[in-house]
């Protein structure tokens, strides 16, 4: 998402409170499809995601404001990011699959090319962003960012997921393995252990 009102890029890094920040700063939902700037870099869309919000830095660096504006995103703990998926993708589709069989099921390439925070915020194995804040220090990040723009904004709820808060209970030792060994560099980089 990119604002001129606040001149800000933010990267929606998915399951990482990007509907809460979109709606902070845009006002309503769906504000991508008329906003110009996304017409104007004639960006493809996310082969996964298949929508507009998902972009990568990587794909913001030539926009013309790419180096004056802030640029900010929020990572989640990769576990209790793929709980929040599951519930909304079940919710959506309605399949009858519980939560282990799933991350058992699903395409491989989906961790790399969705759940992955990295995928979204390096430039050249370098952070491309001003900042990266943690879902579980969303308040006091939150705050941080509203200083940085001279804003005094709250950030609402939206897209909450139910009982996600307490994500380990759902796994047993085989998927929290795989999503580790899918998203080890992730864990790895934002300090992230299971449980927290």
């Amino acid at each position: 998402m990119i604002s001129d009102k606040y001149k800000c890029i933010f990267i929606h890094v998915p399951k990482a409170a990007g509907e809460s920040v979109e709606t902070a700063l845009m006002g309503r939902p769906n504000w991508e499809k008329d906003d110009p700037n996304y017409a104007s870099l004639n960006l493809p869309k996310d082969s996964v995601v298949g929508d507009d919000k998902h972009y990568t830095i990587e794909q913001w660096k030539n926009h013309t404001c790419f180096e004056t504006y802030f640029k900010f995103s929020f990572v989640r703990n990769p576990w209790s990011a793929a709980y929040s998926f599951y519930q909304y993708r079940k919710k959506r589709d309605q399949f009858n699959h519980n939560f282990n069989d799933w991350v058992r099921l699903i395409n491989p390439k989906f961790w790399k090319e969705f759940l992955s925070p990295l995928k979204y915020l390096l430039i050249n194995n370098q952070e491309g962003v001003d900042f990266i804040g943690k879902f579980e220090d969303i308040e006091a990040d939150w705050d941080y960012i509203c200083y940085r723009l001279s804003i005094n904004i709250q950030l609402p709820h939206a897209n909450k997921s139910q009982n996600s808060s307490d994500y380990s209970q759902y796994y047993n030792n085989n998927s929290r393995d795989i999503v580790y060994n899918h998203l080890k560099q992730d864990i790895n980089y934002f300090n992230y252990n299971f449980g927290e």
